[in-house]
């Protein structure tokens, strides 16, 4: 008996317009449209809070026109959106003699109505839960695979397998997943584009063998050629035997560096010396010798040197002037 209808009431901490809340986060899961949606916030206001606790009847019973007054409609899409509901099993309808909707409310509790009643949607309220929460997962799921497929397919185009790349532009063609908005299609993208990148990572590498003797390469293997360069090559570490060959390399370099400096500062300090004694000298020739640079000329045109070496000693050239 439809007009004495009762339900299992909402759950603890639920009201009427949570209700409506989770069905309007998933219409399409249900098959929704806006009028039912705007049919079904017209017919929770016309009920009371008391009317969802379980054992009680949530019913309301005014006339299609009523309704279609209400809601600014057509009677036809009124009695259309009723018949709609009644299919998807949210509502349940029922009338007296000659079609008539009426119902009988008694302190705050409804004895009995004729018209729609609500038990049908009161006792999917976990149903109705369990799509809301699904469709707010694949919503924010969408949005992280919008953002995570265009790095799935720059990881396949540098792969440099050019099957991987034709393989990818054949998943995606249009290359461009945020105009994509149906989850269960970025899923099917997302899951294609992984099982491709993980047969690239898990295929075997062709590796190219050598025709020389196996005793070189292994005496190779054994003993590999150090570099001349002190510092390790690009992704490798110094050794311990690196490290004392690096220290070697410094103080060579710092000796050379520092021998070739003292000889230019002996060499500076000597040519100082040899440059003061000449000019001593200029002072003590006599005015028909002419000294230029290191050497002398005397008044017969010969030039000898100012200083010669005598058994690796640096002694006086024979021109040397002596002083009066």
């Amino acid at each position: 008996m439809t007009h004495v209808l009762t339900h299992r009431g909402l759950p603890d901490g639920m009201n009427r317009w949570d209700l409506y809340g989770l069905l309007v986060k998933a219409p399409k899961h249900f098959g929704l449209t806006d009028t039912t949606l705007k049919y079904l916030r017209f017919a929770i206001s016309r009920t009371q809070d008391q009317d969802y606790a379980a054992g009680r009847i949530c019913a309301l019973w005014p006339s299609v026109s009523e309704t279609a007054s209400q809601l600014e409609a057509d009677p036809r899409q009124i009695a259309r959106a009723e018949a709609h509901l009644a299919e998807l099993g949210f509502i349940v309808t029922s009338s007296a003699a000659r079609c008539r909707r009426y119902g009988v409310r008694s302190e705050n509790f409804i004895r009995y109505a004729f018209g729609i009643n609500l038990a049908p949607l009161v006792d999917r309220t976990r149903e109705i839960e369990a799509a809301a929460r699904k469709v707010c997962f694949e919503k924010e799921e969408a949005k992280r695979l919008r953002l995570h497929i265009p790095k799935l397919l720059e990881r396949a185009r540098t792969s440099g397998d050019a099957s991987a790349e034709e393989v990818a532009e054949a998943t995606l063609p249009s290359r461009h997943a945020s105009r994509i908005w149906r989850y269960a299609r970025l899923k099917e993208i997302a899951d294609a584009l992984e099982a491709l990148i993980e047969a690239l990572a898990d295929a075997p590498v062709a590796v190219e063998m050598s025709d020389r003797c196996d005793a070189e390469v292994a005496h190779r293997v054994a003993a590999p050629h150090r570099a001349s360069y002190p510092c390790a090559p690009p992704g490798q570490s110094l050794n311990a035997d690196r490290g004392s060959e690096l220290r070697l390399f410094f103080i060579k370099k710092f000796k050379t560096i520092w021998l070739s400096s003292v000889s230019i500062w002996l060499r500076q300090i000597f040519l100082l010396i040899v440059d003061k004694n000449i000019d001593g000298m200029k002072r003590c020739l006599p005015a028909t010798c002419e000294l230029s640079g290191r050497t002398i000329m005397d008044g017969s045109g010969r030039i000898e040197p100012l200083f010669k070496r005598d058994g690796g000693a640096l002694a006086a050239g024979p021109s040397a002037v002596r002083h009066p």
